[in-house]
């Protein structure tokens, strides 16, 4: 085998030669390896590689299981939860949380109200003025003659589960009173102002009109089923 150097390309002739006798630079010579050699280095590099990865995985275990152990970390966590549920905080006063089962309870609670009203009108002939307002289911109005046997005031027509002295109307859902009046054509209006507490729009809760009519099928008894904060008081028509 004649040699050449790299780097000048003069033939050295067959000898290695220590260093170029033309450019005068230092040889290198490979030695030449039997197949079983290259692949048994080959598989050395592997099993190098593969344990290299191995502890490369371990020191990153490591240093993830240090970092949250780190009271910086942990202290850093609770701040962003925290500023996480502030903001949520914040967002949530905009959402309208008004439910179904909010509405059905005023409903249920206004037709209660709408027949106390109708019992009322029974045993006194009139409906409530708009200055006693709901409050003539509990305390007779001036206005109103006392109960004869026949006509007049025969309540209270609302009495709290409790029965306690001191009666009062509830509030509707949202806490405010429900709002009662008398129309035009002499009927009364019951109704709630709903989530927004304003008359007169959308969310609006009125009652069932048929809860105005006293029928046989339609006793005052049965109100207690439909709303559990109100009994109504089991009082016979006049004849």
């Amino acid at each position: 085998m004649i040699y050449r150097c790299p780097y000048c390309q003069h033939e050295m002739g067959e000898e290695k030669l220590p260093a170029c006798p033309s450019c005068g630079r230092k040889m290198n010579y490979k030695e030449r390896r039997t197949p079983a050699e290259r692949r048994e280095d080959k598989l050395k590099i592997k099993l190098m590689e593969r344990e290299a990865l191995r502890k490369r995985s371990a020191f990153d275990a490591e240093q993830t299981a240090n970092f949250l152990r780190n009271p910086r970390f942990r202290i850093a966590a609770v701040f962003v939860l925290a500023l996480l549920g502030f903001f949520i905080y914040q967002a949530s006063k905009g959402v309208d949380f008004t439910t179904h089962a909010q509405i059905e309870k005023a409903q249920k609670e206004l037709n209660v109200l709408a027949g106390a009203l109708a019992w009322h009108h029974i045993h006194t002939g009139h409906w409530p003025s708009t200055n006693a307002g709901l409050n003539a289911l509990l305390r007779r109005p001036d206005e109103t003659p006392e109960w004869d046997g026949t006509n007049g005031w025969h309540g209270p027509y609302l009495l709290d589960r409790l029965d306690l002295p001191s009666l009062k109307v509830p509030s509707d859902p949202w806490g405010q009173p429900y709002v009662y009046d008398i129309a035009t054509n002499g009927m009364p209006v019951l109704f709630s102002k709903g989530q927004d507490m304003v008359a007169g729009t959308g969310d609006d809760v009125w009652p069932d009109p048929k809860s105005f009519v006293i029928t046989r099928t339609n006793q005052w008894v049965s109100a207690e089923e439909r709303l559990p904060r109100v009994i109504p008081v089991n009082i016979a028509p006049r004849q």
